[in-house]
């Protein structure tokens, strides 16, 4: 393959994952994802190119605000719809959806009750499906 065909190739690359970083921090799932008041008691991102461009953003916030209230927030934040699982006091949602042709992406809420306010662990993930669109 001549080299500056391979040029091409690797500059489309790189400016595909630009615009679609750009668009992901537009994203529904790259909003926000802390109730309105709560408080962030812990968060980590992890950024990985190969072998496809993937952002995954975990979140754990604390709020004194009534459970249901908290469950209806995000579900209506994320239309996560009714709760994947519920066991005890803890509620877990989740969505995975496709968008921009090749972007997965995928959002797990979990809200648990507990002596002292409502606990919720947000995590979100996108990646880029590069074999979609060669």
């Amino acid at each position: 393959m001549p080299v500056r065909h391979r040029i091409k190739q690797i500059g489309a690359v790189l400016l595909l994952v630009a615009l679609l970083g750009s668009c992901l921090l537009g994203s529904r799932s790259y909003l926000l994802a802390a109730f309105p008041g709560a408080t962030l008691t812990e968060s980590d991102t992890l950024v990985r190119y190969v072998p496809n461009f993937a952002v995954r953003r975990s979140s754990a916030y604390r709020t004194d605000a009534p459970f249901t209230e908290v469950y209806n927030w995000y579900s209506q934040r994320f239309s996560l719809g009714p709760e994947a699982h519920a066991q005890g006091g803890c509620i877990l949602m989740a969505r995975s959806f496709t968008s921009f042709w090749v972007v997965r992406e995928q959002i797990t809420v979990t809200v648990c009750g507990t002596p002292n306010g409502q606990m919720m662990f947000v995590s979100r993930s996108s990646v880029v499906a590069y074999g979609s669109w060669r």
